[in-house]
């Protein structure tokens, strides 16, 4: 008989049987989105994990999943989206492909982000509200920084946005210089507030067009 990676043929039988292993991994918070487990990124239990498309574990308070017997050449480890948390996507591929090497055990692991961010739109205030009404024009090129480190300018239609932002205490601030002349802002043109872990917020900058 020969035997190689975990299967066996039988001279002139054509017979041979798959190999065995054990697939396990961590589902954890990646801070860094670098996809790579760190001492200081924490497990996230509760998340349903698959193996093909019939066995499934959910993780436990320490990220961890296991599924002790796998037969065959490869697997196919499946992380369902629908149990991750609200404000949460992945930093790895959602599905992944191990090699079933017998004797041996095959480790996933599964890291995920917040989507926190920041967004708004600068605009020409009709109505003079504060609010942005659809139908209101957005102002191009305004200049929006974010902890005096990371700065964006609006686009055509007057939105910003600061994706995967770090939840935390922040402050927004626009340059008076990059508004346009014939427009005057009717709020503060900086603003402090703290951004929570998958998290949406918003801070619109309405403009009041002068009149001559």
């Amino acid at each position: 008989a020969s035997f190689n990676a975990g299967m066996k043929l039988l001279w002139d039988t054509g017979l041979h049987w798959d190999a065995v292993s054990a697939v396990q991994g961590y589902v954890f918070k990646d801070y860094n989105s670098d996809g790579l487990r760190e001492r200081d990124e924490p497990p996230l239990s509760g998340i349903k994990i698959w193996l093909g498309r019939k066995q499934s574990q959910v993780t436990d308070e320490f990220g961890y999943f296991k599924f002790p017997k796998v037969r065959g050449k490869k697997a196919h480890v499946t992380l369902d989206t629908a149990t991750l948390p609200p404000g949460f996507m992945l930093s790895v591929p959602v599905s992944q492909e191990v090699s079933i090497v017998n004797g041996s055990i095959a480790k996933v692991y599964f890291g995920i982000t917040s989507r926190s961010e920041i967004r708004g739109i600068a605009f020409e205030d009709l109505n003079g509200d504060g609010e942005y009404t659809p139908g209101e024009k957005g102002v191009l090129g305004v200049s929006i920084s974010l902890d005096g480190v990371k700065v964006v300018t609006t686009d055509i239609d007057g939105r910003y946005a600061f994706l995967q932002a770090q939840p935390g205490e922040h402050e927004l601030s626009a340059d008076l210089n990059s508004i346009p002349v014939y427009y005057l802002p009717s709020v503060p043109l900086k603003k402090k507030f703290p951004l929570y872990e998958g998290e949406s917020s918003v801070w619109n900058i309405p403009l009041r067009r002068i009149q001559k």
